[in-house]
């Protein structure tokens, strides 16, 4: 049985602003590749050639959401086609290492994913709607191979979660927080 070592996440790493969508990409990414999530960062910003003087984070966050709002895209579909399409060193070595299973939505789809999570070296990216406001977040969530739990990793150090089934960890951050499951990306081994 494969899981997560949850040990080999990069823990140190704090998001900077409304980053979340890319830093939990990044924390997937990092994990296969062993990329650095800034150098993540910084091939967004080559990709749409994004050039200016401000940090990396400023870049990608002033760029983003203005970008998937012209485009009529959810930030995990931003993901999935630079994933899946950009020439870009991260990327690339993401795409040669993991796939990308989209989901519009989850709640008919738990069991399966519960079965990635706990069969396969996999993680699976949440957004969540905070309160029904316009603010949405972001975590990756992954079952640790070395006591079986499901676990969140937010790239903000906000949420601490975990649970022995993946249903009862998404019911305690939906109530905890007032929100609700938008859509997922599960990212599994190639």
């Amino acid at each position: 049985m494969n899981m997560i070592d949850g040990k080999k996440l990069d823990h140190t790493y704090t998001q900077n602003g409304n980053t979340c969508v890319l830093s939990s990409y990044g924390i997937v990414n990092h994990y296969y590749t062993r990329t650095l999530i800034e150098n993540v960062f910084r091939d967004y910003c080559k990709h749409f050639n994004l050039t200016d003087k401000k940090s990396l984070s400023v870049r990608y966050d002033a760029h983003f959401h203005t970008y998937i709002g012209e485009n009529k895209m959810s930030g995990y579909q931003c993901v999935v086609d630079l994933h899946n399409n950009s020439d870009k060193d991260s990327f690339k070595q993401g795409r040669n290492s993991f796939k990308v299973v989209s989901f519009a939505t989850i709640t008919d789809k738990l069991e399966e994913i519960e079965k990635h999570l706990t069969t396969e070296e996999s993680l699976i990216n949440l957004t969540f709607n905070i309160n029904g406001t316009v603010q949405y977040h972001s975590i990756s969530v992954y079952c640790d191979m070395k006591d079986g739990l499901f676990k969140i990793h937010d790239t903000q150090k906000k949420i601490f979660i975990e649970h022995n089934k993946l249903y009862n960890l998404i019911s305690e951050l939906c109530s905890k927080y007032n929100c609700r499951i938008c859509d997922a990306n599960l990212y599994l081994k190639v």
